[in-house]
């Protein structure tokens, strides 16, 4: 009952936030401030971060976590760990609730022999509020956006079944990304720090690192690569994705990943994943 009440909470807060008619007006009914902020911190390039009139870029930017755009995927993936087979299914979802403001979701499923017998139940709800606080120029080459938000991982409590984690989880996040637009590459350092908050002994801090680079054809390639600093286990694991994705008709994508890594205490040894996505 607890988990649930303050699951519609942060629900609630984060609607609140990114809803427009809680800004001030002005008496010729435009909107002063956002969130607390000065209206032309709020001014932003639509075009330029959510690729809408570049077709090359459109499923680019649905990999793309700092980018305005809303999009579904259902992703299966693969892992391989010491002998076990772990299946996950996901819905990965995106929404802007502000042009300023964006909601991501995601919802686990999995499947496992971890315990020695087959076993299948929910893993975790995740929660992901985003805040772009601020858009610059570098120069006419470079732009860059600030982001700053969090992650809330609720745990199903399977672990038992050898699914999830064991534990609620919260991660507060720190990012800026860079686009070149002459080259149209995106890269973006982001700073994350996870802390189980009721059960469990989890306390990770990420740093992460993500470059996406549009092809011809309306296809993709995103290498995200995360470096894991495990306080509880003094673990310094490093876990890389490759992907490589097309829009194949109108507003629909595929893509499909790689996926490995190196040092102790990782989820995996190796796997491999492929999806569906769908733009809106």
């Amino acid at each position: 009952m607890r988990r649930t009440t303050w699951i519609i909470i942060a629900l609630l807060c984060v609607l609140g936030a990114g809803t427009p008619a809680g800004s001030e007006t002005s008496g010729d009914g435009e909107e002063d401030s956002i969130l607390g902020l000065d209206k032309e911190d709020f001014e932003i390039d639509d075009e330029e971060w959510s690729s809408e009139d570049d077709p090359d870029e459109e499923g680019a930017a649905g990999s793309n976590p700092l980018a305005s755009v809303s999009k579904v995927d259902l992703e299966w993936e693969f892992l391989k760990d010491a002998g076990s087979d772990i299946n996950n299914f996901s819905l990965l979802g995106a929404t802007m609730l502000h042009p300023r403001l964006k909601l991501n979701y995601e919802i686990h499923y999995g499947l496992t022999n971890r315990t020695g017998r087959q076993e299948n139940d929910w893993e975790s709800l995740v929660i992901k509020p985003i805040l772009f606080p601020k858009d610059f120029d570098l120069s006419d080459r470079f732009g860059m956006r600030l982001a700053t938000g969090f992650e809330w991982q609720i745990d199903f409590g399977n672990d038992d079944k050898g699914i999830g984690a064991g534990s609620d989880v919260f991660g507060p996040l720190v990012g800026i990304a860079t686009m070149d637009r002459e080259l149209k590459t995106t890269y973006i350092p982001l700073v994350q720090h996870f802390e189980s908050y009721e059960s469990g002994d989890v306390s990770q801090t990420a740093f992460r690192f993500i470059a996406l680079q549009p092809l011809p054809g309306s296809a993709w390639f995103k290498l995200d690569a995360k470096l894991i600093s495990d306080w509880e286990n003094h673990e310094l694991p490093v876990i890389s994705e490759f992907e490589l994705g097309k829009v194949v008709w109108k507003n629909i994508g595929v893509y499909t990943k790689v996926l490995t890594g190196i040092g102790g205490e990782r989820t995996f040894d190796w796997g491999t994943a492929a999806a569906v996505r769908v733009s809106f």
